[in-house]
This record gives C-alpha cells, structure tokens and sequence, in this order.
C-alpha cells in the first residue's frame, strides 16, 4: 500500500499541480488541452483579433495559420501518450448504502438545467467522456427532465465505516488516457426564463480510457479502493 501511494504522489507532483489546487485550475489546463485536440488555433493562440468568418477565413490561407496548425498537431499527437486525472469528488458526502453494500458518488447532471450554458451529455465532466465508468442515475425532482448521475463505488463495511468516519478528508480522483474527440447530439431543456426550451444541442467531447478511480485520504495518503475500468 505505502508503494502505491508514494507512485500516486510521485504522479500528482509530476502533473505541477497538487491535489488540493486542481480543481482551481483544471478549467484552465483542460479547456487547453480541448483547444489543442479540436485544432482550434485561435483559441488557443488567442488570436481575438479574428472576430469574424471572413477574418478567419483569409488568416487561414497564410503560412502563419499552417505553422501553427503544424504545431498543434505536433501538441495532439503528444496528448495522447500522457495521463490525465481530475477530482471527482473532494470529500465523500453520501452516506453509505447497506443494501447496495456501496457509496453513490455525485457525478454531474444532465438532461436540464438553468440555461444551455450548463448544458452537457451523459457521462461527462469537463468535456471528458467516461463510458467505462459505472453510473446510477436519479431523476431531479425540481427541474423536468434532469437527470442526476452518481458514481458507484462497492466497498465492504470494514472500509466502508472507515470513510464515514472521516468523509471531508477522503477525495475521489480518476486518472485516464484520452482519445480523439467525436460529436454528438443530444437534447437538452432549458428552464432559465429567457430562451427556456428543449435544444437540440451539438458538441464535441473527448473519449477516456484506461480509467482508474482510486479513493484516498487527503491527510494520510492511504488509498481505500483502487480500480480499473
């Protein structure tokens, strides 16, 4: 166990970025890393000057536009070798279920929400598609068409009792690999007064595999469950 553990902490340093600062900054380094996968150059170039469809497409005929596209393909190819991971959850909130010998993990919802701007498919979080990964899903009782996802972790009673007695110090954290992003379409129902609807919504998301889902003590470092999917 201590071997595992020190691996996990050798990983997180090795990231730049400590557990407990990720979450802050993840947006940033993943809206990157979706800029670099989509080749989107003025993204992430932030070439803002290019405001318009004509602008960009004229930009897109001189060599400046093929030197940086080169070098994003350049930055895609090297994506796909890396290792990536997110906090799913920073302390346990759950109790455990008895029934179900496990702890239901809030995931992210989908479905509806308070304007398209939280709009987003199943099984992702941050853009990050997680198909491996196993779900229960719960209606919203307020908002129609809601749907709350949870991540299911079976872990017996012994363990179990130890991570109710100290829920805010656990984290959940998964560590995956990436693949080439693909589109997809779903509908999405808006209840946030001005433009309330049902949308049909397009957007691009990336693949996980490889994943892992390990559950440790932020103040311990013991890892409590450790797993592959």
């Amino acid at each position: 166990m201590k071997k595992v553990t020190l691996i996990l902490l050798f990983i997180l340093i090795c990231f730049g970025i400590l557990a407990e600062d990720f979450q802050d900054a993840q947006k940033a380094i993943f809206s990157k890393l979706y800029n670099i996968l989509t080749l989107n150059v003025f993204s992430y170039y932030n070439l803002s000057q290019y405001d318009t469809e004509l602008k960009k497409k004229v930009f897109k005929k001189t060599e400046e536009y093929e030197q940086k596209l080169k070098e994003l393909k350049n930055l895609k190819k090297e994506a796909f070798s890396k290792i990536y991971y997110l906090i799913l959850s920073n302390g346990i909130k759950e109790d455990y279920n008895i029934d179900k010998s496990r702890f239901e993990i809030d995931f992210e919802m989908y479905g509806a929400g308070l304007g398209t701007f939280e709009a987003k498919y199943q099984k992702t979080k941050d853009k990050f598609y997680f198909p491996s990964l196993q779900f229960i899903e719960k209606k919203e009782p307020i908002l129609p068409g809601a749907i709350y996802q949870y991540v299911i972790l079976n872990v017996n009673e012994e363990t179990a009792l130890l991570i109710e007695n100290n829920k805010k110090d656990f984290e959940l954290l998964i560590f995956f690999k990436i693949k080439d992003p693909i589109e997809v379409k779903y509908k999405y129902r808006s209840h946030g007064g001005y433009g309330a609807g049902l949308y049909e919504m397009t957007e691009k998301i990336i693949p996980t595999y490889n994943c892992r889902l390990i559950l440790r003590n932020k103040k311990t470092h013991e890892i409590v469950f450790d797993k592959y999917y």
